[in-house]
Order: C-alpha cells, then sequence, then structure tokens
C-alpha cells in the first residue's frame, strides 16, 4: 500500500476535540500503513484556500490518479462526504457521499480505493478512487477539400495536447471508415486515405477515444467530392460542404458555389472572379487579398469575413447592389 505524507494544521475553529479526532484518526492509519503524519503549526499565510464540505478532518492523496480527498465530518446526523480535489488545478471537480461523521481517509493507490472511517456509524466506506484526465480537443482537417472522383483524400486528427496513448475512429455519415475504425496516436496525430470513386458529400467525424489520462473528444467536417478534374474553374461545387476548407490560392473561375458552406474557409488569395456565390455561407473565412471580380454574392453571408485587400470589380454584392455603385467596394453592402 502506497504511504503518503499528511500535515494537520491545528486551527482554531471550532472546539479542540476536532483536531485531537483528526490527529487520532491518521494515527491509527499512520499504524496500518496508509500515511504517515506529521504535526505543523499554522502557517502565517495560506497560498492558496479551497472550498470543501463542513468540517473537514482529513486529508488523503492518491499518488497514482492525483487525486485529494477530503474527509468532510458534517454531522453526527447526516452523511458526511468527501470533496475530489485535483492536485493539477487545485479545483474540486466531485463530492462523494460518505457515512455519518466522516472524519478520517486513506487511498491505497495500488487497488485504486479510498477508504473512509465514519464515526457515528462506525463503519469504513470502501470507494473506488477515479482518475483525474486532461481534459483534450481534437480538431479535423482534410486534404485536398474538396476533391475530384478518383482522388486520394486524407482525413488528420490533432488532438491537443497531445496524448501518451488512445486511437482516433474515423466515421463517415456514422459508418466507420474501412482501415480507420482504431488509428493510433502518433505524436499527437492519426491519418486516415479515402478514395471516393462518386461524386458527393461526405460527413466526416474524428472520434478520439481518451486513455487513462487524457479525455475523449470528438471533431467533424464535410468533404464535397466534385466532378471537377484537376482544377476547380467552373466546378459545380453547389451547396458543397466546404467549412473550414483550406482554399488559399485556389483558382475558383467562374466556380458554381451556390448555397455552398464555406464557413471558416481559408481563401486567402484565391480567384473568385466569376464564380456564383449566391446565398453561400460566407461566415467567418479569410479572404484576404481574393479576387471578386464579377462574382455574384447576391444572399450570401460574410458576417465576420476578413476582406483585406479584396479585389471588388463590377461585383455583385450580398445586399444586390453592385461594387460599381457603391464606390468600388461591398463593404457596407454585406
Amino acid at each position: 500500500m502506497g504511504v503518503r505524507s499528511v500535515v494537520l494544521l491545528a486551527g482554531r475553529r471550532g472546539s479542540g476535540w476536532r483536531v485531537k479526532r483528526a490527529m487520532l484518526g491518521a494515527a491509527v492509519l499512520a499504524a496500518a500503513g496508509c500515511l504517515s503524519v506529521a504535526v505543523a503549526a499554522p502557517a502565517s499565510a495560506a497560498a492558496s484556500t479551497i472550498a470543501v464540505g463542513s468540517y473537514p478532518d482529513a486529508v488523503a492523496i492518491d499518488p497514482a490518479t492525483g487525486n485529494v480527498y477530503v474527509a468532510n465530518y458534517f454531522s453526527a446526523y447526516a452523511d458526511g462526504t468527501v470533496s475530489v480535489i485535483s492536485e493539477a488545478t487545485s479545483m474540486v471537480t466531485g463530492t462523494i457521499t460518505a457515512g455519518h461523521g466522516a472524519w478520517a481517509d486513506a487511498v491505497d493507490p495500488a487497488a485504486g480505493n479510498l477508504y473512509v472511517a465514519n464515526d457515528y456509524d462506525d463503519t469504513v466506506s470502501v470507494i473506488k478512487a477515479a482518475p483525474v484526465t486532461t481534459a483534450t480537443t481534437t480538431s479535423l482537417s482534410a486534404s485536398p477539400d474538396p476533391s475530384a472522383a478518383g482522388q486520394r483524400v486524407t482525413y488528420t486528427a490533432t488532438v491537443s495536447p497531445a496524448p501518451d496513448g488512445g486511437t482516433v475512429a474515423f466515421t463517415d455519415g456514422g459508418t466507420a471508415i474501412t482501415d480507420c475504425s482504431s488509428v493510433p496516436l502518433t505524436s499527437g496525430s492519426a491519418a486516415c486515405a479515402v478514395t471516393y470513386t462518386a461524386t458527393g458529400s461526405h460527413s466526416i467525424t474524428a472520434s478520439y477515444s481518451g486513455d487513462a489520462s487524457f479525455s475523449p473528444s470528438t471533431s467533424a467536417l464535410g468533404q464535397s467530392v466534385a466532378n471537377c478534374g484537376s482544377s476547380l474553374s467552373g466546378c459545380n461545387l453547389s451547396g458543397g460542404d466546404l467549412a473550414g476548407a483550406n482554399l488559399s490560392g485556389a483558382n475558383l473561375t467562374g466556380a458554381n458555389l451556390t448555397g455552398a458552406d464555406l464557413s471558416g474557409a481559408n481563401l486567402t488569395g484565391a480567384d473568385l472572379a466569376g464564380a456564383n456565390l449566391t446565398g453561400a455561407n460566407l461566415k467567418d473565412p479569410d479572404l484576404t487579398n481574393a479576387n471578386l471580380t464579377r462574382a455574384i454574392l447576391t444572399g450570401a453571408n460574410l458576417k465576420n469575413a476578413t476582406l483585406t485587400g479584396v479585389t471588388w470589380a463590377n461585383t455583385v454584392c450580398p445586399d444586390g447592389t453592385n461594387s460599381i455603385n457603391d464606390g468600388g467596394t461591398c463593404a457596407g453592402h454585406i
């Protein structure tokens, strides 16, 4: 059984019997090999204060999970509690109900158990110690996006912070992608390659499994497969899901993008001359230095779009006006 030290501070709250009781309980646990005890005088000032339950009487630390367990006595006539604190964040992550008069606790890291002595119940609560996991976020990208039929597409999931284990499952519309149902992480990333034989739209999700130290997370994106050949010029991408796509410098001249979802897309330096973007979702994209000469933006949503250096020339603005009549720009007519 692992041994951790607990320091009991002789505080002044309430009568002295509570401190004596906590010290006696800790001594009993120490004799059993659960922990070692040291007694210290009150510090001049606390480094920080964490609010727990009523009448906290004892502390136990689990080195295996990084949890700190505080036994809260509460009263002789109601269940006591155990406050669970993360050593990493110094925040209470949960509360566990124990018996009447919870006044001492100890952890067995090998078994993963927390033992709480309940004074008025004459019982010991045996509780499975919960691990502390680090929250993760998963991002998902596709290259190329959009793609052409017969073209190889690689989906890359990146988990942050980089976990030390776990796998990523890639699904298309909820169905596992062949050979991509359990891809191990390498330096926080996992990849899945697919070749689509037909045009259409795909809803891709990457789900990180989590492990003993890191929590699960997911991310999703849309993939459009169009009959465009090697160039996107003049391509019919009407209604395509291109949210978050990296189209920096892309040649989209004359492309049909009516009703397409381009939210958050990277369109820096893209050539959209003559493109039909009627009703397209262009919320939050980066259009820095993009060419929108003769583009049709009627009813398009350009909320929060970055428009620095955009070329406006005979462009139909989202409100139906023309940049020629709007001072050579659609700014203010979004």
